[in-house]
């Protein structure tokens, strides 16, 4: 019997997470958009004052499915929220995660890939880590979660 590497994404978690926040729930805005809430991708600057910025964190490996051998993977995602007002991120993370858990597998395109999101799990409510140190008075919210997606083709 082999065990075999499967279901190689192409493209990083929170990749396909950003896309899916923008282009197919439309919860917040491409940066290049200069839009309300824009999303950066393992990088949030200086400005704007109010964006979010989802980064790769630790997974699960759940195991893998007998009668294919496909290895079962949660892939860990942290979404970091910024404003400089105190209700604003913890509120736009709380409909974050609720537009999310709600969810039915869907699939959808990515730079040239299809992907199938099966699920996006909160595995922490929305945190206020307090106030950004230095002159400029912002606040954080992060949120964590697992995230359950396969490339199709």
């Amino acid at each position: 019997m082999s065990i075999q590497v499967t279901n190689i994404l192409g493209n990083s978690p929170a990749t396909i997470l950003v896309a899916l926040l923008v282009d197919q729930l439309g919860i917040c805005t491409r940066v290049a958009d200069q839009g309300d809430w824009p999303a950066f991708l393992e990088h949030m600057p200086d400005k704007p004052d109010e964006c979010l910025c989802v980064y790769d964190t630790m997974g699960i490996k759940d195991g893998r499915m007998m009668n294919t051998m496909e290895t079962v993977m949660h892939h860990g995602i942290e979404i970091l929220l910024r404003s400089r007002d105190y209700t604003a991120p913890y509120t736009k993370a709380r409909t974050i995660s609720g537009d999310l858990s709600v969810l039915t597998p869907q699939n959808f395109s990515l730079l040239g890939s299809v992907y199938r999101v099966y699920n996006v799990t909160e595995t922490t409510a929305p945190t206020h880590l307090g106030e950004e140190a230095g002159t400029i008075r912002r606040y954080y919210v992060s949120v964590n979660m697992l995230f359950a997606v396969r490339k199709v083709s």
